[in-house]
């Protein structure tokens, strides 16, 4: 049951990670209150499309809470 909880943690930073590479390009030109909306648009269809149990999904939303704030502190 770790390892299956695991391989959905994995999914979803992969597809938290693919939607921000593909969005990179296309949001440039947009206002920052805009990119806002749709990355929360997009992460609510995520979590809704991935079955995920709600513990899960905390776990999963604070372990990659911690891995951007690592980010952005070498930034």
């Amino acid at each position: 049951c770790k390892e299956k909880n695991n391989e959905h943690t994995r999914t979803l930073i992969k597809s938290f990670q693919t939607i921000i590479t593909q969005r990179k390009t296309k949001t440039l030109d947009k206002p920052i209150t805009l990119q806002i909306k749709q990355f929360k648009q997009n992460l609510i269809r995520l979590i809704n499309e991935s079955g995920i149990p709600v513990f899960l999904l905390d776990y999963i939303l604070k372990d990659l809470s911690n891995e951007i704030h690592m980010l952005s502190k070498d930034q």
